[in-house]
C-alpha cells in the first residue's frame, strides 16, 4: 500500500502533461485563428481608402511647407505634425500614394495585436490570450488601422511605455528608464493626448518611491529626460500651436492653400490646365472649380489634364 500511493501520483502527473499540451495547442489554434481573421478586418478593403479629412490636411501641408516649416508651424487644421513629415519625406524620395501614406499605421496595427506577449509573465498565458483576441476584434483598433493618423502609432508606443514602467518597477536598470523616456516622449509626440495617460506612470512611480523609501534617482532621472524630450521635439512649435488653439477658440479663418502647388508637389502629372487662381479650401474641406480631389493620387499616372 505504501507503493502504491507514488505511483499514483506518478500517473496523475504523466496524464496531466498531455492535458496541458493540448491546452496550449487549442488555445494557440483560437489565438491564430481570431488574429487571422482580425487581420483580415484590418486589410479588407485597405487599397481602396482614399486620402480625405485631416489625412488630406496632413498631405497639404507636406506639400508647401519645407520639412522645418512642417516640424515647427501650426495651421488652424486638424493634422499631425509626425504624418506630415512622413508625408513630405515620401514625396521627397519614393513618391506618394494611399498605401504607403497608410503602412506605419498598419504596421502599428499588427504589432499592436502581439503586444500582450510582453505582459505573458505578468498577466499569465490565459488572459495573454484573452488580451490579444479582444485586441484582434476591437472595432476601435481597426478603424485606426484603416486611418492615416497616429492613433494606433501612439497607442503602440504607450504600451511600450507602460511595459517599460512595469520593468522598471519590478527589475530597476538603466535600460528600461531608457526605454521608458523613449517611448513616453515619442508618444507625445505622436500625440499630445497621451501626455496625460502617462504622466501617471511617473507619478505613480515618485510616488512609490517616497512611499517605500527607495531611491528616487531613476524616477527624476526619467522625467528630466522627457523634459528634455519634449522640448526638443515639442518645444519649436509650442508658442504657435497655443496661438492656434486660442484662435480656434474664437472665430479663427482657416488657411488656404493654392491647389496648384498642392497638384504639384502629389500629382504633378495633372497641374496643366488647372487655373491659378484655383485654391483649395482645407479648413472645410471644400475647394474651388478645378479642385484638388482627395483620391487624386490614383488619378497620377493620367496623362490627360482635370476636367474643367
Amino acid at each position: 500500500m505504501k507503493d502504491s500511493a507514488p505511483e499514483h501520483g506518478d500517473a496523475a502527473v504523466t496524464r496531466s502533461a498531455p492535458t496541458s499540451r493540448l491546452a496550449a495547442v487549442a488555445a494557440a489554434v483560437v489565438v491564430t485563428a481570431v488574429v487571422a481573421i482580425g487581420l483580415v478586418w484590418r486589410f479588407h478593403g485597405l487599397q481602396h481608402q482614399v486620402v480625405a479629412g485631416d489625412e488630406w490636411h496632413a498631405v497639404v501641408v507636406a506639400s508647401v511647407k519645407s520639412f522645418w516649416g512642417v516640424f515647427s508651424e501650426h495651421e488652424l487644421e486638424d493634422h499631425a505634425v509626425t504624418y506630415s513629415l512622413y508625408a513630405k519625406a515620401l514625396m521627397e524620395t519614393v513618391g506618394l500614394d494611399e498605401l504607403k501614406l497608410r503602412l506605419p499605421v498598419v504596421i502599428a496595427g499588427i504589432l499592436l495585436l502581439l503586444s500582450p506577449l510582453l505582459f505573458r509573465r505578468r498577466i499569465g498565458g490565459a488572459s495573454a490570450v484573452v488580451a490579444t483576441v479582444l485586441l484582434a476584434v476591437s472595432p476601435l483598433l481597426i478603424y485606426y488601422t484603416y486611418v492615416a493618423r497616429t492613433y494606433a502609432i501612439a497607442a503602440l508606443l504607450c504600451l511600450l511605455a507602460l511595459y517599460a514602467w512595469e520593468r522598471s518597477i519590478t527589475t530597476p536598470h538603466r535600460r528600461w528608464t531608457a526605454m521608458l523616456v523613449i517611448a513616453s516622449v515619442l508618444a507625445i509626440f505622436f500625440h499630445l493626448s497621451c501626455f496625460f495617460a502617462l504622466s501617471g506612470l511617473f507619478i505613480v512611480g515618485l510616488l512609490r518611491g517616497v512611499l517605500l523609501r527607495s531611491s528616487l534617482r531613476p524616477w527624476l532621472t526619467a522625467v528630466i529626460g522627457c523634459a528634455i524630450g519634449l522640448t526638443l521635439l515639442v518645444g519649436p512649435g509650442l508658442p504657435e500651436l497655443l496661438a492656434v488653439t486660442r484662435e480656434r477658440a474664437g472665430e479663427g479663418t482657416p488657411h488656404r492653400w493654392s491647389s496648384v502647388s498642392v497638384r504639384k508637389a502629389i500629382c504633378p502629372r495633372r497641374t496643366r490646365g488647372v487655373p491659378a487662381t484655383t485654391s483649395y479650401d482645407a479648413g472645410v474641406g471644400t475647394a474651388e472649380p478645378g479642385r484638388v480631389e482627395p483620391g487624386c493620387f490614383k488619378s497620377c499616372g493620367d496623362q490627360s489634364p482635370p476636367a474643367q
